[in-house]
């Protein structure tokens, strides 16, 4: 059954709608975006061939398949789970994760023998969000929009067959953006595509194995100054069968990428045709966002802009303000204090408290 609903501040699931509409990036307003969540004891590797912000409903076959839809500034969760066996064998299925502008979070494990036909569990999402970007004497010319994503989690394999994975897509208009001379791979895995793309993956072939991922990549959109365009970046987490086979060995996997996830880094230049950066930008976006800094980062802890900094008087403010009172000075900041788009909650004032005793904002 397909299960869908749709909030602007994570809103309550609509139960029961039955055969949704598609449901991808190629559909979805900007800005806002989608989290798919499905548990598939077999997807005869279908979702090998669909690129993150596909309809991962199109994989067919039954599922445990759950999706949410924002809109706005609004952050959509979905969680999937199967632990019916079946004629393959044993198997026990998890995932769960959510997006919102400038994140994806995921978490999920696949537990399986090599028996199973590709059981997949797989978190799919993201968010759209339109620009213009303007300059007073590039209007009408091309240049490139160049912006960083980082992906934090870990992830663990076991067993012959055992393998997770995480990649992200952007998109431009609906369409995937091919590469050019300023995308950037970073830390990700080498993939043998012409899109921009970020992956990092993990296999077991008999002996269990970990990996840690924190990793920069680079993207780079070709724009025209002056000219609206749509941006779109969307990920997969999939705890993974990575083979099917006759040895009815058990295998089992899991990612964790709940934390932080995939997020936005900042914007690190605009160039011109020529590839030279340019100041002087105007960016306007859809959801009213500044996406210059990271999603995630701190604001400054001179909360209540006074000047001094920092002090007590800040957290005194960033306290009151945060359950519904008045700011001191009437200059107070935002309380979603990490820009993490959740707004707000405790973890805000973790941050500001890490930050002010001289952490990393969290």
């Amino acid at each position: 059954m397909r299960t869908t609903c749709i909030g602007v501040i994570t809103g309550m699931c609509g139960l029961g709608l039955g055969a949704a509409g598609s449901v991808s990036q190629a559909t979805t307003a900007a800005p806002g975006g989608f989290a798919q969540a499905a548990a598939y004891p077999s997807t005869s590797g279908c979702t090998g061939s669909m690129l993150p912000g596909d309809d991962m409903a199109l994989c067919g076959g039954w599922a445990d398949f759950h999706e949410q839809v924002f809109t706005g500034n609004g952050t959509a969760s979905a969680s999937a789970a199967n632990n019916a066996p079946g004629s393959s064998g044993p198997l026990s299925q998890s995932i769960s994760g959510g997006a919102g502008m400038g994140f994806v979070r995921a978490q999920g494990s696949n537990a399986y023998t090599d028996y199973a036909w590709f059981a997949n569990a797989v978190l799919n999402g993201g968010w759209n969000e339109s620009f213009t970007i303007s300059h007073p004497s590039l209007n009408g010319q091309t240049g490139y929009f160049v912006f960083q994503l980082r992906a934090r989690g870990q992830m663990h394999t076991q067993g012959l067959t055992g393998s997770a994975l995480i990649e992200v897509t952007p998109y431009k208009d609906h369409l995937p953006l091919m590469g050019n001379a300023y995308f950037d791979r970073g830390g990700s895995d080498v993939v043998g595509t012409s899109y921009q793309y970020g992956r990092w993956g993990l296999a077991s072939y008999g002996l269990p194995d970990n990996r840690t991922v924190d990793s920069f990549v680079t993207m780079s959109v070709p724009i025209t100054f002056g000219t609206p365009f749509t941006l779109g970046v969307y990920v997969h987490a999939i705890a993974a069968q990575r083979s099917s086979g006759g040895f009815n060995d058990p295998s089992s996997d899991w990612l964790d990428f709940s934390s932080h996830g995939v997020e936005w880094a900042g914007i690190t230049a605009v160039r011109n045709e020529g590839g030279a950066v340019v100041s002087g930008v105007t960016i306007v976006s859809g959801s009213g966002m500044d996406w210059n800094p990271a999603v995630g980062a701190c604001d400054s802890i001179d909360f209540n802009g006074d000047g001094l900094f920092p002090d007590t008087q800040d957290i005194d403010d960033f306290l009151t303000v945060f359950s519904g009172g008045a700011c001191s000075t009437g200059t107070c900041g935002d309380v979603d204090f990490n820009n993490d788009g959740l707004f707000p909650d405790t973890s805000d004032i973790d941050s500001l408290l890490s930050v002010f005793s001289g952490g990393a904002c969290t």
